[in-house]
């Protein structure tokens, strides 16, 4: 029993690993996008905070809570599962979401 809940946890932390990472690309392609296209960041919400913070802490306290936010639902969302003995794994949803992560920042490259 314990060997199968650590290789979940495992799995999870890796998962979210490779999530944080593909933030941190998507984080490098912004700034650079930014800083050297006349193009501003789409998202408004994320544009609100790099004009109160600047560009790169704005960013980064955005990118740094969506990423503490997803990761600590998915593990609520796993931990609730377990509880009910119902087999599914929120690690799934994380590639998911460091794919499209990824992909939506290298948009900037067909930008600059």
């Amino acid at each position: 029993m314990f060997n199968i809940e650590f290789s979940d946890d495992m799995e999870f932390t890796i998962a979210s690993f490779t999530y944080i990472m593909a933030h941190v690309v998507d984080y490098l392609f912004t700034i650079s996008g930014v800083e050297l296209s006349p193009l501003n960041e789409g998202n408004l919400i994320i544009r609100n905070y790099m004009n109160m913070m600047g560009i790169e802490q704005g960013l980064l306290f955005y990118k740094g809570v969506m990423c503490a936010g997803v990761i600590l639902g998915m593990k609520a969302v796993q931990l609730s599962y377990r509880k009910r003995n119902i087999k599914f794994k929120v690690q799934y949803i994380l590639y998911g979401g460091a794919v499209a992560t990824t992909l939506g920042g290298t948009l900037w490259l067909f930008k600059l």
